[in-house]
């Protein structure tokens, strides 16, 4: 569980906003050292605003970030189990949540929580809330869950409309860095805040225009020891690949050995959020294997990079399984999920599985032969697109089979036999379909 500081940073930064009114990702803007000064200097005149709104209203303000209400006060809010999902996009599935995504320029990405709860703690309780459970003294006003204008317990009359707009709810960290003055890419009117729970019709939902870290985020006051404006409820690295412009996505590949033969293999990790997903807008159109570790570069916000040492080598075939479960020959999806080496390829990518544009020689060669059938496959790293399980894995096994072509060394005479234990990364060529 995530918890903000202080409601009285939400409507000092509601306030600042409707002086400074913004809209979304279109007029982002940073969040500047004056912009929080701004926000402290407004404190006095919210709370005087405030005791007019909240009815019932018959207390005080104990310091500049204590709301009283008859004889409970506002302790704190908490966001339970925020994140961010890739929206469907026309016939899609319903897609796998996802760590982190790769998507299509235009796609959209969807925020959501389990619950929004301001907690309001009797004047002379102290209260943990670590239970999650609503008392008498210790009251949680969830807006996921009760009516918004409630009077009394556990809401107290405070309407999120009363928060002001726009309220700022997600930050953008360009170049995968952290910046401590973000930009801010989605600001939405308070009265939208239920529009996140689970059981809202709606949704909200904004388009990534570039690659970054992407948080949500709530505001807080104290900059004393941490000068970071807000606190964060959830995180994700977003990749955006536009239209006719390419990109590579390199795992770390494990040798194992399937039905007596040795491969090399990879599938997304994670089961109920998947480490990876990519919007069924991309495709896989080529394949490249090289010998290697993987090296890790944040200002890609990847985890692994292929070398750049161009020491790629030759597979014989590449399958791409779904619901992988440890046997290729025994599996129903064997022979239609298999694309053979090219021997003309260049630049190492003797795997294609599509061309967006043309049907080639360089699409997927379904077997090893001169003049083999070639098709089109539709696949992201993680799954197949318009499959009939959309939620199966496809898992990765490369096979090294001399005698239909593999060359585990392309600079020696001959084809070279691959070591069992040899260390292999895939590289997958993403483009937005």
């Amino acid at each position: 569980m995530t918890r903000m500081r202080t409601i009285m940073a939400m409507l000092a930064d509601s306030v600042t906003g409707k002086l400074q009114r913004g809209t979304h990702s279109e007029k982002s803007k940073k969040l500047s050292r004056s912009e929080q000064v701004k926000r402290c200097n407004v404190f006095s005149a919210i709370a005087l605003l405030l005791c007019v709104m909240l009815s019932g209203c018959a207390g005080k303000f104990e310091g500049i970030a204590t709301v009283v209400v008859d004889d409970h006060h506002w302790k704190e809010g908490q966001l339970d189990n925020a994140c961010f999902e890739l929206m469907p996009t026309g016939n899609s599935p319903v897609l796998q949540p996802g760590v982190d995504f790769w998507l299509k320029h235009g796609d959209q990405v969807a925020i959501k929580w389990d619950t929004f709860e301001f907690h309001w703690e009797h004047n002379e309780v102290m209260c943990s809330f670590e239970n999650n459970t609503s008392t008498s003294d210790c009251s949680i006003c969830d807006y996921c869950q009760n009516p918004v204008g409630q009077n009394g317990p556990p809401c107290f009359g405070f309407e999120l409309r009363n928060i002001g707009s726009p309220f700022h709810i997600v930050a953008m960290h360009e170049g995968f860095i952290f910046n401590p003055n973000p930009n801010i890419a989605l600001a939405i009117d308070s009265q939208q805040i239920p529009d996140g729970c689970p059981n809202s019709p709606n949704r909200v939902a904004f388009s990534p225009e570039m690659s970054a870290t992407y948080q949500i985020i709530f505001p807080k006051t104290d900059y004393s020891t941490d000068p970071t404006p807000f606190d964060v409820q959830a995180e994700t690295k977003i990749h955006v690949i536009k239209t006719g412009i390419s990109r590579t996505a390199a795992y770390q590949l494990m040798p194992e050995t399937v039905d007596g033969t040795d491969f090399w293999t990879w599938r997304v990790t994670g089961d109920n959020r998947w480490l990876e997903n990519f919007s069924p807008n991309l495709r896989v159109t080529g394949i490249r294997i090289l010998k290697g570790k993987c090296e890790s570069d944040p200002s890609l916000g990847r985890e692994c990079v292929a070398p750049d040492n161009d020491k790629y080598v030759k597979p014989s075939r590449v399958f791409f399984l779904p619901n992988f479960r440890g046997t290729v020959s025994n599996h129903v999806s064997e022979s239609t999920h298999v694309c053979h080496e090219n021997p003309n390829a260049v630049d190492g990518y003797y795997i294609r599985l599509t061309d967006l544009n043309t049907q080639t020689s360089d699409d997927c060669r379904t077997r090893n032969d001169v003049n083999p059938p070639i098709i089109d496959k539709s696949v992201t790293p993680t799954y197949e697109v318009s499959p009939e399980n959309p939620l199966d894995k496809l898992t990765w096994l490369i096979e090294f089979n001399i005698n239909e072509g593999a060359d585990a060394d392309l600079m020696m005479p001959g084809n070279q036999t691959m070591s069992p234990n040899a260390e292999l990364i895939i590289e997958f060529i993403i483009e937005a379909f």
